[in-house]
């Protein structure tokens, strides 16, 4: 299910992510994220475009959350910024502005993406 709901995060990307690349956020390009949900892993690249169980590489960052929080993150209603800020996703000093650039995009299409 899990992989399901990145797939489907993956493919809004491709669809509407270059519209809000501004030059800061053209950082997301090709970077690895893993992300967590439990026992749940997927990797996930905005471009090249990619969502996979395994990857041969280490990521550059992990994002994990508990699967109440990836549910309101996934929807919209809430950024993986505000999970953060919150302490419901630890993460290492060099990861934090991976994380928050892919907040940010991630964000604004899906809030594209339920208009």
């Amino acid at each position: 299910m899990f992989f399901e709901d990145i797939e489907r995060i993956r493919s809004a990307l491709q669809r509407s992510g270059r519209k809000y690349l501004t030059p800061r956020l053209e950082a997301v390009l090709g970077t690895v994220y893993q992300l967590k949900r439990g026992e749940e892993s997927v990797y996930l690249c905005v471009e090249p475009s990619m969502a996979v169980r395994k990857h041969a590489h280490r990521p550059h960052c992990t994002i994990e959350l508990g699967a109440p929080d990836w549910d309101t993150v996934l929807s919209g209603e809430r950024s993986i910024m505000s999970k953060v800020l919150a302490g419901k996703c630890g993460f290492l000093k060099h990861e934090r502005r991976y994380i928050m650039h892919f907040s940010m995009l991630l964000q604004a299409v899906l809030l594209e993406e339920k208009q």
